[in-house]
């Protein structure tokens, strides 16, 4: 499971780097959702960059295991013009 989680981080690196990523949804397994840009990712954790009252940011480092899956909006949006 370990080594799944990895190599989904990896690739979701690599496709936020390649469409340059502006704003993720992050379903945990709990049933929570997070909205924020994911920034890393390391050790089995994903840095994510939260969006703040009044334009300020905060950093949360979430665990791979409590993660259900990453939508990456911004890849979406790339895949939904690609389709048309």
């Amino acid at each position: 499971m370990r080594d799944v989680l990895r190599a989904v981080g990896v690739l979701a690196m690599a496709a936020m780097l390649a469409t340059g990523a502006s704003a993720d949804t992050i379903y945990m397994k709990n049933g929570s959702v997070i909205r924020g840009t994911v920034i890393g990712y390391g050790n089995g954790q994903f840095s994510v960059q939260l969006p703040g009252a009044g334009g300020s940011r905060s950093r949360a480092t979430l665990a791979g295991d409590d993660i259900d899956r990453i939508e990456f909006d911004e890849v979406n949006a790339v895949a939904e013009k690609a389709g048309k």
